[in-house]
């Protein structure tokens, strides 16, 4: 068997980042879900209520960890930057090709961080149309913040906007 060496990659700004959005999004899914099938579920309104709040705190936790992670990309090593996160620079789409070519192939480029497929992922997740907080935000109610949410909410076509087009309560802030 061949010796294996450990790379020091990710630090632990980055992991706790990684492992609080993983147990976020659980949550958020888990409590989304009885949100959806409260009435099969036979629960109160004032226990609709509590669960919404408690949906609502998890996606503050799950937005606050994201601008963490925003800051994080300033703060972190190297791997963890955002020139290191997202696509782009001198020669991505060379190695991306190059990535991808190698690929399919059948012996694939090993990279220590993200790869160049994976990057092109990242900024996806980091664009001002993502879905993750603006849309629960906005289509929740909350009434401190949701006006701006909203706005921003239906300029992306989030949950607001899809609910009015398809009158769905796949947006559970509206059930």
């Amino acid at each position: 068997m061949a010796d294996l060496k450990s790379y020091p990659v990710w630090d632990a700004g980055t992991r706790w980042f990684h492992w609080i959005n993983v147990l976020c999004v659980l949550a958020l899914m888990g409590v989304g879900l009885v949100i959806l099938n409260a009435s099969s579920l036979d629960v109160s309104n004032a226990g609709k209520i509590k669960i919404k709040t408690i949906h609502a705190w998890i996606g503050y936790v799950f937005c606050i960890n994201l601008i963490w992670r925003f800051i994080w990309a300033f703060l972190g090593n190297r791997y963890a930057k955002l020139r290191a996160v997202l696509p782009g620079g001198k020669g991505y789409f060379h190695a991306l090709r190059n990535y991808v070519v190698a690929f399919f192939s059948g012996h694939p480029e090993q990279y220590i961080g993200h790869n160049p497929v994976r990057t092109t992922g990242s900024r996806r997740a980091v664009s001002p149309d993502h879905p993750s907080g603006s849309h629960g935000v906005g289509a929740g109610g909350h009434r401190f913040i949701s006006p701006a949410f909203r706005a921003l909410d239906s300029a992306v076509g989030g949950c607001t906007g899809y609910r009015a087009r398809y009158g769905s309560p796949l947006c559970t802030g509206h059930v």
